[in-house]
Protein backbone atom coordinates (compact mmCIF):
# COMPACT_ATOMS: atom_id res chain seq x y z
CA UNK A 1 0.00 0.00 0.00
CA UNK A 2 1.40 3.36 -0.97
CA UNK A 3 -0.76 5.54 1.29
CA UNK A 4 -1.19 4.24 4.80
CA UNK A 5 -1.01 7.20 7.19
CA UNK A 6 -2.18 5.26 10.25
CA UNK A 7 -0.08 2.19 9.47
CA UNK A 8 -2.74 -0.50 9.21
CA UNK A 9 -1.87 -2.06 5.85
CA UNK A 10 -0.65 -5.29 7.45
CA UNK A 11 -3.70 -5.70 9.68
CA UNK A 12 -6.26 -7.95 8.00
CA UNK A 13 -9.17 -6.58 10.04
CA UNK A 14 -8.38 -3.04 8.87
CA UNK A 15 -8.24 -3.66 5.11
CA UNK A 16 -11.27 -1.43 4.58
CA UNK A 17 -9.94 1.41 6.75
CA UNK A 18 -9.61 3.90 3.90
CA UNK A 19 -12.55 2.77 1.75
CA UNK A 20 -14.68 5.78 2.69
CA UNK A 21 -12.20 8.07 0.89
CA UNK A 22 -12.29 6.23 -2.44
CA UNK A 23 -15.38 7.97 -3.92
CA UNK A 24 -13.90 11.45 -3.39
CA UNK A 25 -10.52 10.44 -4.79
CA UNK A 26 -12.16 8.68 -7.73
CA UNK A 27 -14.15 11.82 -8.56
CA UNK A 28 -10.98 13.88 -8.38
CA UNK A 29 -9.25 11.48 -10.77
CA UNK A 30 -12.00 11.33 -13.37
CA UNK A 31 -12.19 15.13 -13.40
CA UNK A 32 -8.41 15.28 -13.81
CA UNK A 33 -7.72 17.33 -10.70
CA UNK A 34 -4.12 18.40 -10.24
CA UNK A 35 -1.57 16.64 -8.07
CA UNK A 36 -1.75 19.68 -5.81
CA UNK A 37 -5.52 19.25 -5.40
CA UNK A 38 -5.07 15.56 -4.61
CA UNK A 39 -2.33 16.41 -2.14
CA UNK A 40 -4.51 19.01 -0.44
CA UNK A 41 -7.29 16.46 0.05
CA UNK A 42 -4.97 13.70 1.29
CA UNK A 43 -3.14 16.14 3.55
CA UNK A 44 -6.45 17.33 5.00
CA UNK A 45 -7.44 13.71 5.63
CA UNK A 46 -4.17 12.97 7.40
CA UNK A 47 -3.72 16.11 9.45
CA UNK A 48 -7.25 17.37 10.09
CA UNK A 49 -9.65 14.48 9.70
CA UNK A 50 -7.36 11.81 11.21
CA UNK A 51 -5.50 14.23 13.48
CA UNK A 52 -2.06 12.94 12.51
CA UNK A 53 1.20 14.82 12.04
CA UNK A 54 1.40 13.55 8.46
CA UNK A 55 4.31 12.76 6.18
CA UNK A 56 4.31 15.61 3.68
CA UNK A 57 6.89 14.10 1.32
CA UNK A 58 5.18 10.70 1.17
CA UNK A 59 1.79 12.32 0.64
CA UNK A 60 3.13 14.52 -2.17
CA UNK A 61 4.63 11.47 -3.89
CA UNK A 62 1.38 9.55 -3.59
CA UNK A 63 -0.66 12.50 -4.89
CA UNK A 64 1.58 12.70 -7.97
CA UNK A 65 1.19 8.92 -8.45
CA UNK A 66 -2.58 9.19 -8.25
CA UNK A 67 -2.62 12.06 -10.74
CA UNK A 68 -0.88 9.85 -13.33
CA UNK A 69 -3.52 7.10 -13.18
CA UNK A 70 -6.08 8.61 -15.61
CA UNK A 71 -3.43 9.05 -18.30
CA UNK A 72 -2.09 5.55 -17.73
CA UNK A 73 -5.57 4.06 -18.08
CA UNK A 74 -6.24 6.13 -21.18
CA UNK A 75 -2.96 5.00 -22.76
CA UNK A 76 -3.68 1.39 -21.89
CA UNK A 77 -6.98 1.42 -23.72
CA UNK A 78 -5.60 3.42 -26.65
CA UNK A 79 -3.20 0.60 -27.52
Amino acid sequence: MEWDPIGVAAIAQAQDEYDAYVPSIYKMLITRRTPEDLFDYLWWLETQHMGLTGDRQATELFARRLARIPGEVENYFAN
